[in-house]
């Protein structure tokens, strides 16, 4: 029985067709379109998953340049004042449109304390980011401010970008 049948679709296979038909072998226009719908749905996730690891990647870079900065900004400001001397309160406003300031406050003397942030102008508070260090001072160091005492210093040091 199962020769006769084979035999039967063979047979069936064989047989011409008349002219106006023919064998369809392939796929569909609707097949071909449907998987290249599939196939471009999948190439946008790629790309946009390569969009947002550039984007870290960027932020990272920025980040890591913003905390080296800020690190020697910190470590210059303490070494000044283990030698006898004032640092220079500053804000520094980078090509991104940040600024990194540096502010020392004298108030909770014998300590004097060093700090460096960074803030981007309109954006989240969240986003600021902040080293701080501290260096005791002797009773016997000299500040150069000349006609200011600690706290007035320290209130002057806390300016920021024109």
């Amino acid at each position: 029985m199962v020769r006769s049948w084979s035999r039967h679709v063979r047979e069936i296979m064989s047989m011409e067709r008349p002219s106006g038909l023919c064998r369809q072998d392939g796929f569909t226009l609707i097949e071909v379109m449907v998987a290249l719908l599939v196939v471009t749905v999948g190439l946008m996730g790629v790309q946009a998953s390569g969009v947002i690891a550039s984007r870290t990647l960027a932020m990272a870079d920025q980040q890591t340049r913003y905390t080296t900065r800020m690190a020697h900004s910190l470590e210059s400001a303490l070494a000044e004042l283990r030698r006898g001397g004032v640092p220079a309160p500053f804000c520094e406003e980078t090509k991104w449109g940040d600024q990194i300031w540096l502010s020392v406050d004298f108030s909770g003397a014998p300590l004097a304390a060093v700090s460096v942030r960074m803030t981007r102008p309109g954006a989240d508070p969240a986003m600021e980011f902040a080293m701080r260090g501290a260096v005791f001072l002797p009773d016997n160091h000299s500040f150069p401010v000349v006609g200011e005492d600690r706290e007035e210093h320290a209130l002057r040091s806390g300016g920021g970008c024109a």
